[in-house]
């Protein structure tokens, strides 16, 4: 009987990622009611450098508390899509890459929406410009609605330095790994 359990554990322990810790800049709590935060917005990228010209995955990875859900680019009947405003210069950043989305019914069956409970990485591919060098500021401004029964509108400012090296470091294998996850 213990077997089973200790099995299941196990699993899951090894499937879970040894990240690597994030600047404070990049990591923003939003939608407070009262003292407590429902929504934890992390910003993550693939590697801490890249090489000019190349791409590089950036993800937005949110922590919700229990019951509460965001939305995704279609809301449905009700709510607002999450919004995410990306400001590297010299970078072009593509669309979001959304997970397929989760099915809520709402006010007793009759409102349908499209989100995300629990958690979600949004990603984007940048690609810095051909002649970029250096260090260059990542910064997305995000922007959601996070729901239970009532929403609490959320944001989060989240920045990050990256290197542009033409011999850029290898990505780490852990975080490439999360971004493949999702």
């Amino acid at each position: 009987r213990l077997a089973l359990p200790i099995l299941l554990l196990c699993l899951l322990a090894g499937s879970a990622h040894a990240l690597p810790a994030l600047p404070e800049s990049a990591v923003g709590l939003g939608a407070a009611e009262g003292d407590d935060a429902r929504v934890e917005a992390r910003l993550y990228v693939e590697s801490d450098s890249v090489a000019p010209g190349e791409p590089l995955r950036l993800g937005v990875h949110f922590n919700l508390d229990r019951g509460w859900h965001v939305y995704w680019r279609n809301s449905g009947q009700s709510g607002l899509p999450t919004r995410l405003t990306w400001k590297i210069d010299g970078a072009k950043v593509g669309p979001i890459a959304w997970p397929f989305p989760e099915v809520f019914r709402e006010a007793d069956g009759f409102v349908t929406t499209y989100g995300y409970a629990h958690e979600v990485m949004l990603i984007s591919e940048a690609v810095c410009a051909p002649d970029a060098r250096g260090e260059v500021e990542l910064q997305v401004d995000v922007d959601f609605l996070v729901c239970e029964v009532q929403c609490i509108p959320g944001e989060a400012r989240l920045r990050r330095t990256i290197r542009v090296d033409p011999e850029p470091a290898l990505p780490d294998p852990e975080m490439h790994a999360f971004f493949e996850e999702w």
